[in-house]
């Protein structure tokens, strides 16, 4: 089975075994460039205090967890769970697609996680945005017909005024004087 980014996320706290199917330890993170996940950060011993991070080339998932290529001897030390150089450089010699890559190339799943849900929630404000605009345009479109048809009103008022106006004009002309 192929690893999709969206699936492998899902995986966190399961059992990461290796080639062989021995427990190596719990997934803790996942590493990914773009949309490709390329490393794992593992969680084992007594409390989960030792911390290794690994190469995902030639992993899969099945039902009992995910199942690396690779052994205990395999696995980079991560003190503290972070990715650094010196584990990045040391997973490089095991996976190609990590060479020349450093740590602020890789992004964690929870970064992942904040980076897409911060891009949908902007994605979403844009189309309310959109929307907005859209609906203010209309109105503007509105106001501006009123307007349009206001001043054609008027104009036909002055019109109306003027040609009362003249009428007036040619009364008072047609009274005479002495009226």
């Amino acid at each position: 089975m192929t690893i999709e980014a969206q699936q492998l996320e899902t995986w966190i706290g399961t059992d990461v075994l290796d080639s062989a199917g021995a427990k190596l330890g719990t997934l803790e993170d996942v590493y990914f460039r773009g949309s490709e996940p390329l490393a794992v950060a593992i969680r084992s011993g007594l409390v989960g205090r030792k911390h290794h991070v690994a190469a995902l080339r030639g992993a899969s998932v099945s039902h009992d967890g995910l199942h690396l290529a690779a052994t205990a001897d395999d696995l980079v030390a991560a003190h503290g769970g972070a990715l650094g150089t010196s584990q990045l450089t040391a997973l490089a010699a095991r996976d190609d697609r990590l060479q020349a890559l450093t740590p602020d190339d890789l992004e964690g799943c929870n970064a992942r996680k904040e980076r897409l849900k911060a891009q949908a929630e902007a994605q979403a404000s844009a189309v309310k945005l959109e929307d907005e605009a859209r609906k203010h345009g209309a109105e503007e479109d509105a106001a501006s017909a009123k307007a349009q048809a206001a001043e054609q009103e008027a104009a036909v008022a002055r019109r109306a005024r003027e040609d009362a106006e003249i009428e007036a004009q040619r009364a008072r002309d047609n009274a005479g004087p002495d009226a």
